[in-house]
């Protein structure tokens, strides 16, 4: 059976990419997975491949982009879904495009980004993992998933069946993450920011988990990084932060923010684990790395220069305005919105109340919105205008190709454009400026 859906799955592949279909992310493993439901473990199970499975909720794509351009270098053959297919048939496609017929691959590793709602299906067939990244649990698309609490009941059921064998690498700064890895019997190993990016302060509006996941309790917080990442304790009973792995390390100046430190801490664990090498070593494999699309990418178009930040919940979108500050520094610029309510990005887009707009101010005094709910988007600004008392300019325009013509008009400067988009929006940006949505 397994065969028949290989050999049935590779034919499809191959119309979609004969006949300008698609990028065959997805349908290739659909196939594959209607034909033998156990197509990724019956792989698995002929298979000497090793499996990195990326969870989270932000930072799943740059994370397994560091990851796998890490292992490349250190000459390891990998296959990845880097179109960010990341539901069990995107998992099946990947398996598809690069495994043979005869199943004589040399392939060393697979690195799997993981939709954190599909990790539990995934991990049903991965049994066995070589190591899991758990980066971080935030509000996102409540329409599809709920709050955080429901995802995190399910991670704990689903580790229940884990391998002692596999590395499960943890940011210990999200109180959540945290207590899924106590309950769990594999080799949990603890990652956090360092002091430099966490400070005391109120806990911010935009938490999602501030409650002790053990008794329910309101947690104490020494310091945070951001949201509800910090270092935490019970007063109630005895559940503290973890012991975590905080080594500073040269950062990436293409990979700036708070949030991109994070993900490349994680990746930093797991080439320390894969490679047996040290920090420096690891760190040295990411220099040449580039943003995955839509994630700080940079490119020229229209004769202006560009960078792309992708942004689809109020956590991700408070850290990406967050990071203007180490990418515009004390200069202005044009900042496009594009706010968009596919299913990609969630049909729910009252979460924008929840991000804190009147910052963006600091670094644009010409704003532009654009995309399925402009008004929406653009009401929320005006708002956020008005209890600044802020003069800067406001232009909502539906038409997303205007709306980036316009940013073009506006900026008189050399400083990039900043595009600040949900999922959707970010891949028709992408198609308008350089002509192609995915890499």
């Amino acid at each position: 059976m397994f065969l028949l859906a290989l050999y049935c799955a590779k034919l499809a592949d191959w119309f979609i990419h004969t006949l300008r279909l698609g990028s065959g992310s997805t349908w290739p493993g659909e196939i594959a997975l209607w034909i033998d439901k156990s197509f990724v473990l019956d792989f698995l199970k002929i298979s000497q491949i090793k499996i990195i499975i990326i969870a989270g909720t932000n930072g799943k794509t740059t994370t397994s982009r560091l990851v796998v351009e890490g292992l490349k270098k250190a000459g390891k053959t990998v296959v990845h879904n880097s179109e960010g297919a990341n539901l069990l048939n995107g998992v099946a496609s990947s398996i598809v495009r690069k495994s043979f017929l005869n199943m004589n691959s040399s392939t060393n590793y697979a690195v799997f980004e993981v939709d954190e709602n599909a990790l539990p299906q995934v991990l049903s067939q991965v049994q066995h993992p070589f190591a899991i990244v758990l980066l971080n649990l935030f509000r996102d698309q409540l329409d599809r998933y709920g709050e955080v609490n429901s995802i995190s009941i399910k991670w704990i059921k689903a580790f229940k069946e884990i391998s002692k064998e596999t590395h499960i690498i943890i940011n210990g700064d999200d109180p959540r993450l945290a207590y899924v890895g106590m309950q769990t019997n594999a080799q949990c190993i603890y990652f956090g920011a360092n002091g430099e990016d966490k400070k005391k302060m109120e806990i911010p509006h935009d938490v999602d988990s501030v409650h002790c996941p053990k008794c329910g309790a309101k947690l104490f917080y020494s310091s945070m990084s951001y949201s509800h990442l910090g270092d935490y304790s019970c007063l109630n009973c005895n559940f503290v932060s973890p012991s975590k792995w905080t080594e500073t390390f040269t950062p990436l100046t293409q990979l700036t923010g708070i949030y991109n430190r994070y993900n490349i801490r994680a990746a930093l664990s797991i080439l320390k684990i894969a490679l047996d090498k040290s920090t420096v070593e690891s760190r040295e494999l990411l220099n040449d790395v580039r943003p995955a699309f839509g994630r700080q990418e940079q490119f020229t178009a229209l004769g202006k220069k560009w960078i792309v930040i992708l942004s689809k919940n109020p956590s991700g979108f408070n850290q990406s305005i967050e990071a203007l500050h180490e990418i515009v520094g004390k200069s202005k610029t044009t900042v496009c919105i594009v706010l968009n309510d596919r299913i990609p990005d969630g049909t729910d887009v009252s979460w924008i109340w929840d991000v804190e707009f009147d910052r963006v101010f600091t670094y644009s005094d010409s704003i532009v919105v654009s995309g399925d709910r402009t008004y929406d988007m653009a009401i929320r600004m005006e708002t956020a205008l008005l209890s600044n008392n802020n003069k800067a300019l406001l232009t909502a325009e539906q038409n997303l190709k205007k709306a980036l013509e316009l940013s073009v008009h506006k900026q008189i400067s050399d400083i990039p454009i900043v595009v600040l988009s949900t999922y959707t929006g970010m891949l028709e940006v992408r198609k308008i400026l350089i002509g192609k949505s995915l890499l």
